[in-house]
């Protein structure tokens, strides 16, 4: 009889139990795997009724002195020497689209849209106009309105390399040997600047450097004014970045591997031996295209430090936008691409 009541005792244990695991694991707040995840993640901030909205929007720090992409006015030294495809200013990404147009992208609704449908490279903008370098007119200089609503040559002549700094645009006269000239926005005070064919223009304080093919293609400097000329190196240097106190190239005397030095000319340094191209700067890192990995994009830190990959294209022309990049894809046929700039969120550009 004792038996018999133990027996029910533990088959009735046995029925309790597996009720009690039977519903735990029917309750989603036990649930651990993909499909909660997927339920519970934060979808980006879209807006239907609008021409086009950007996939994972980027957030923005709204600190100049943070964030050095924020600018009084231009775009920065990177991106101008990789064709200046993008421009980050006052919640606004400006940027070339393949389809020949400037296009625009609203930071705050992730919007989309079309300035002018005029091909473009090298953008600046002050926030109230947008200063470029016009293929469809005979790579004139030209300016257009933020919106659109107007447009106006300002420079007559063949231009690259367009740097707005300071109430003067900079650019490189390729009417005139690539020499070095500056303008003002309004067109007025057209003057030269150097004689030297100068290639990879940056622009810092008051004074430009680049790179002299007159001279072995070494750095250069000169002042703004036209004073001061001075050599700084003995390499053949190329993708010049200037940033701080500090200029970033690729050393072609040593297999393009990426160096350093001061914008006085001292402590010439190695930072990696990558072979290197498409060099950029923000944040603390330098972003290049590692060419003895296929091309793909890289960033480090300036010591050295922290080597990672960004994608896995062979790309073109790292341009900078916020916490975007913005590059040319070579594997699909040359087309703009963005991707974030911890390698996430990649995506052809509309």
């Amino acid at each position: 009889m004792i038996k018999r009541e133990l027996a029910a005792l533990f088959v009735f244990f046995i029925l309790v139990s597996a009720l009690i695991l039977l519903f735990a694991c029917d309750n989603p707040e036990n649930q651990t795997g993909s499909d909660q995840d997927i339920l519970t993640e934060e979808l980006p901030d879209v807006n239907p009724g609008s021409e086009t909205n950007l996939q994972g929007a980027p957030e923005y720090d709204s600190n100049p002195a943070e964030n050095e992409l924020i600018t009084s006015g231009g775009n920065v030294n990177g991106n101008i020497v990789n064709e200046g495809l993008a421009v980050y200013q006052d919640g606004w990404i400006y940027y070339c689209s393949d389809n020949g147009e400037i296009r625009r992208i609203n930071t705050a609704n992730n919007v989309h849209e079309t300035i002018i449908s005029e091909a473009a490279r090298f953008l600046n903008t002050d926030g109230e106009w947008i200063f470029f370098m016009n293929y469809d007119q005979w790579r004139s200089l030209y300016k257009v309105t933020v919106n659109g609503s107007e447009s106006a040559l300002i420079y007559d002549g063949e231009v690259s390399n367009v740097i707005l700094r300071d109430d003067w645009i900079y650019f490189k006269n390729e009417n005139d040997r690539s020499s070095i000239y500056k303008i003002r926005p309004d067109g007025s005070a057209v003057s030269k600047i150097n004689d030297d064919t100068s290639w990879y223009i940056n622009v810092s304080g008051d004074w430009i450097y680049y790179s002299n093919w007159d001279d072995n293609k070494v750095i250069y400097r000169i002042r703004t004014d036209g004073s001061d000329r001075s050599r700084l190196n003995d390499d053949f240097s190329s993708d010049l970045v200037v940033y701080d106190d500090w200029i970033f190239y690729s050393n072609v005397n040593h297999d393009n591997h990426l160096y350093k030095v001061r914008i006085d000319g001292s402590d010439n340094t190695l930072v990696v031996d990558d072979q290197t191209a498409h060099i950029n700067y923000s944040g603390g890192w330098l972003y290049y295209c590692n060419n003895s990995e296929g091309g793909v994009i890289y960033k480090i830190r300036p010591d050295g430090n922290e080597r990672t990959s960004v994608n896995e294209d062979k790309s073109w022309f790292i341009n900078l936008a916020g916490d975007w990049i913005f590059y040319q894809n070579a594997d699909n046929e040359g087309k703009t691409y963005m991707v974030r700039t911890d390698g996430s969120n990649q995506q052809p550009v509309e």
